[in-house]
């Protein structure tokens, strides 16, 4: 099972933050997003909820495996760069 660390992880990197810009945007030190990352110790409801609504996730994905099912759209990244079929290329 993935947690809630792991989670704050790939979604901050699909945004293309770094752990500051992230502690910045959620008003949290870098020390705290780091180790929330990394599971050292348990984040408080609060620190969990802060980096939760700089990433743009609700808190239940990040802490309710049940609801992990469905993907954030924020956390996604876009792997190509090819426009849809459907779309001409730009030149």
């Amino acid at each position: 099972m993935t947690d809630a660390g792991t989670l704050i992880r790939q979604v901050r990197i699909a945004k293309d933050m770094s752990q500051q810009e992230l502690a910045t945007k959620a008003g949290l030190g870098e020390a705290t997003v780091r180790r929330a990352e990394v599971g050292r110790g348990t984040p408080s409801t609060q620190t969990l909820s802060a980096l939760a609504n700089a990433l743009g996730v609700r808190l239940s994905w990040l802490i309710d495996p049940q609801d992990r099912d469905r993907v954030p759209d924020a956390g996604r990244r876009r792997i190509s760069r090819r426009p849809p079929p459907d779309r001409p290329r730009p030149k």
